[in-house]
């Protein structure tokens, strides 16, 4: 018998030891323990596969490490995400960059204009995405996901939704220059 990597445990066996029953019996007992083992070798490493997990292990795994911005109704590409870079996000939860994460994370761009950078009031930032969805029905979410991730300290002043988008705008210009000439009989 071998194992799923292919290791033969009788070819380890001496060969005195090859045409004994009860050694070949215990070969037999111990290659089939170590191929249960090899199976389930890879369900045990589950930070290295998180991009492979289902979604009730996510949500198990974000209630385990606990994070507070992570919700059940995300798709399941943003709970990777925030299960990925929780350790990340809980070392510097209450800063700017931990926010920005989460935004990513969760909602697939954005970043954070503190204060001085666009001349509001002291602690206070604004949240800039152009993720239009932000106005629908997560609008809440997104506002929920900041305030769990920013410092208690810190004001949230506003959410810009950034739209642009690139089209070919045609445009003319013309001059006229004319005199005009009144022309009138003489009689």
């Amino acid at each position: 018998m071998k194992l799923d990597n292919g290791l033969n445990l009788m070819e380890f066996l001496p060969v005195f030891m090859r045409e004994d029953i009860t050694a070949q019996g215990f070969a037999y007992a111990i290659q089939n323990q170590l191929n249960k083992v090899i199976v389930n070798i890879a369900k045990a490493q589950i930070y290295a596969n998180i991009d492979k997990l289902s979604n009730n292990v996510l949500d198990e795994l974000a209630w385990q490490f606990n994070i507070p911005e992570y919700a059940s109704n995300l798709d399941i590409t943003a709970k990777r995400l925030l299960v990925k870079n929780c350790f990340r996000t809980h070392k510097q939860r209450g800063t700017a960059e931990a926010v920005a994460r989460v935004i990513s994370d969760i909602f697939g761009d954005g970043y954070v204009e503190e204060w001085f950078e666009y001349g509001g009031e002291e602690y206070h930032f604004r949240v800039i995405t152009s993720n239009h969805s932000v106005t629908g029905e997560q609008a809440e979410m997104f506002v929920d996901a900041v305030n769990k991730v920013k410092r208690a300290s810190t004001v949230m002043d506003t959410v810009i939704v950034d739209m642009s988008a690139q089209m070919t705008v045609y445009y003319a210009c013309a001059v006229q220059i004319a005199d005009f000439y009144t022309v009138e009989q003489v009689v």
